[in-house]
Parts: C-alpha cells; sequence; structure tokens
C-alpha cells in the first residue's frame, strides 16, 4: 500500500499532466477565422418579390421586378397597395413640403416681432 503522499504526488503530476496535454492540444487545433473580402452582398429576390410582414403576418412591403425594372411598393391596413416607388426616378411621386421642418436654429432665441409669442 502506498503512503499518502506518494498518492498525493500521483495526483499532482496526473494533473499537471492533463493540463499540459489539454494546453498542447488546444494550441495545435487552433485556427484562426478570416473573412472573406466581398465588396458587395447579393440578396435573390424570388420571382414573386420579397414581401415584408410585420409580427401578426400582415404584409408591410414588398420589393420586386417587372418588365419595367425593380418596384417598391407600401401596403396599407388591408394589404392594398397604397404606394408604388418604380424604377424610374422621373416617375417617382412627388412628396409634400414637410410643414414640420425648422429652417431657423431652435436654439437661437427669436428676435422681437418674429415670434407672436414676445
Amino acid at each position: 500500500m502506498r503512503s499518502p503522499s506518494s498518492r498525493r504526488w500521483a495526483a499532482a503530476l496526473a494533473l499537471t499532466a492533463a493540463f499540459v496535454a489539454g494546453m498542447t492540444a488546444d494550441h495545435l487545433s487552433q485556427r484562426e477565422a478570416h473573412a472573406q473580402s466581398s465588396s458587395t452582398a447579393t440578396l435573390v429576390v424570388p420571382p414573386g418579390g420579397l414581401v415584408f410582414r410585420a409580427p401578426d403576418g400582415t404584409a408591410l412591403a414588398r420589393l420586386s421586378r417587372d418588365a419595367r425594372g425593380g418596384t417598391f411598393e407600401l401596403f396599407d391596413n388591408r394589404e392594398e397597395v397604397s404606394m408604388r416607388a418604380p424604377a424610374a426616378p422621373s416617375k417617382l411621386p412627388r412628396l409634400a413640403a414637410n410643414p414640420y421642418t425648422i429652417d431657423a436654429d431652435p436654439w437661437t432665441p427669436p428676435v422681437r416681432g418674429d415670434d407672436p409669442g414676445y
């Protein structure tokens, strides 16, 4: 029968050997990952178009292509087309001016007479 001190040495030696073996295996099998460089990403749109849906399943928008080019359509609550943006820039719908835009700096106090509140 072995003495307790020799068992401790054997256990310590076995743990050290297992640790060194694990570190060596990890070091030898370690590989570096390299991303492939590509300047563009490609998403192939199916023939019926790509439909964006809300979590409840209702259609929000569709990206599709026809004989005239690409089209982006927005749907309303009844899932009917409410706005269509064709590929030709000359046929894009004209948007009204945004009534909420602020031309002046909001941090500069107005001159007396410019603001009816003064």
